[in-house]
């Protein structure tokens, strides 16, 4: 009984409302981005993509920092509109790129 329970709990604390249109994947020092990105033109005249956008989606597969951030590996965090780190579940690592992308996107294929 307290399996399902816990079970549950998990389940609903990590619903589908933790969606959103722009997912980065950091493992290490590479970000992965999945779903619709945001492009500005940097001081050199070059386009860059946007990451440290609110609303984004951060999954982390390794422990690290950004802008002042602390992240664990095996947590997903929104990006908040104090451009904060805000953790809202855990993630299984041994998921793919693809299931994770499916489970955060609103747009997953």
């Amino acid at each position: 009984m307290i399996c399902i329970s816990l079970l549950c709990f998990v389940f609903v604390s990590c619903s589908g409302s933790d969606k959103t249109d722009t997912l980065l994947i950091v493992d290490g020092d590479k970000v992965k981005i999945k779903g619709n990105v945001t492009f500005e033109l940097n001081p050199s005249g070059k386009y860059s993509p946007k990451i440290w956008v609110p609303g984004y989606i951060v999954v982390c597969r390794s422990d690290g920092e950004a802008r002042g951030n602390q992240y664990k590996a095996g947590f997903a965090y929104r990006i908040t509109k104090e451009l904060r780190l805000e953790k809202i579940c855990s993630v299984d690592l041994k998921l793919s790129d693809e299931q994770l992308e499916e489970r955060f996107l609103n747009q997953a294929k």
